[in-house]
Protein backbone atom coordinates (compact mmCIF):
# COMPACT_ATOMS: atom_id res chain seq x y z
CA UNK A 1 0.00 0.00 0.00
CA UNK A 2 1.18 3.52 -0.82
CA UNK A 3 0.06 6.42 1.37
CA UNK A 4 0.65 10.14 0.74
CA UNK A 5 -0.36 12.93 3.15
CA UNK A 6 -0.65 16.66 2.45
CA UNK A 7 -1.42 19.58 4.76
CA UNK A 8 -4.41 21.62 3.55
CA UNK A 9 -5.98 24.93 4.59
CA UNK A 10 -9.47 24.87 3.10
CA UNK A 11 -11.19 23.43 0.01
CA UNK A 12 -9.27 21.15 -2.35
CA UNK A 13 -9.83 20.64 -6.07
CA UNK A 14 -9.48 16.90 -6.74
CA UNK A 15 -8.47 15.36 -10.09
CA UNK A 16 -8.27 11.57 -9.69
CA UNK A 17 -8.35 8.73 -12.20
CA UNK A 18 -7.39 5.08 -12.52
CA UNK A 19 -7.16 2.80 -15.53
CA UNK A 20 -8.97 0.02 -13.67
CA UNK A 21 -10.14 -0.22 -10.09
CA UNK A 22 -12.19 1.74 -7.57
CA UNK A 23 -12.01 5.35 -6.45
CA UNK A 24 -13.47 6.36 -3.09
CA UNK A 25 -13.58 9.90 -1.71
CA UNK A 26 -14.17 9.87 2.04
CA UNK A 27 -14.40 12.34 4.89
CA UNK A 28 -11.08 12.91 6.62
CA UNK A 29 -9.27 15.38 8.87
CA UNK A 30 -9.96 19.09 8.29
CA UNK A 31 -6.28 19.97 7.90
CA UNK A 32 -5.01 17.01 5.86
CA UNK A 33 -5.58 15.30 2.51
CA UNK A 34 -4.66 11.61 2.49
CA UNK A 35 -4.31 9.38 -0.58
CA UNK A 36 -4.07 5.59 -0.32
CA UNK A 37 -3.34 3.36 -3.32
CA UNK A 38 -3.51 -0.45 -3.25
CA UNK A 39 -2.58 -2.93 -5.95
CA UNK A 40 -1.46 -2.50 -9.53
CA UNK A 41 1.45 -0.17 -10.26
CA UNK A 42 0.73 2.00 -7.19
CA UNK A 43 4.36 3.22 -6.96
CA UNK A 44 4.17 4.54 -10.52
CA UNK A 45 1.11 6.74 -9.98
CA UNK A 46 1.51 10.51 -9.94
CA UNK A 47 0.27 11.86 -6.60
CA UNK A 48 0.91 15.56 -6.14
CA UNK A 49 -0.52 18.62 -4.43
CA UNK A 50 0.04 21.99 -6.07
CA UNK A 51 -1.67 24.86 -4.28
CA UNK A 52 -5.24 23.64 -3.76
CA UNK A 53 -5.09 21.07 -6.59
CA UNK A 54 -4.65 17.40 -5.65
CA UNK A 55 -3.86 15.17 -8.65
CA UNK A 56 -3.81 11.35 -8.68
CA UNK A 57 -3.08 9.82 -12.10
CA UNK A 58 -2.08 6.35 -13.34
CA UNK A 59 1.24 5.83 -15.13
CA UNK A 60 1.55 5.98 -18.90
CA UNK A 61 3.22 3.28 -20.96
CA UNK A 62 5.80 4.26 -23.57
CA UNK A 63 3.07 4.02 -26.19
CA UNK A 64 1.03 6.68 -24.37
CA UNK A 65 -1.71 4.25 -23.34
CA UNK A 66 -2.58 3.94 -19.67
CA UNK A 67 -1.81 0.73 -17.83
CA UNK A 68 -4.96 -1.10 -16.80
CA UNK A 69 -3.76 -3.08 -13.77
CA UNK A 70 -6.41 -2.84 -11.06
CA UNK A 71 -5.56 -0.16 -8.48
CA UNK A 72 -7.92 0.90 -5.69
CA UNK A 73 -7.68 4.51 -4.56
CA UNK A 74 -9.03 6.12 -1.40
CA UNK A 75 -8.86 9.87 -0.89
CA UNK A 76 -9.66 11.36 2.53
CA UNK A 77 -10.56 15.06 2.51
Amino acid sequence: MRREEFTINGPVRLDVSTGSGNIQVLSGPDDEAIVELRGGPEDEYTVEMTGTDLVVRPPLKNSGKRRFARTNIKVYL
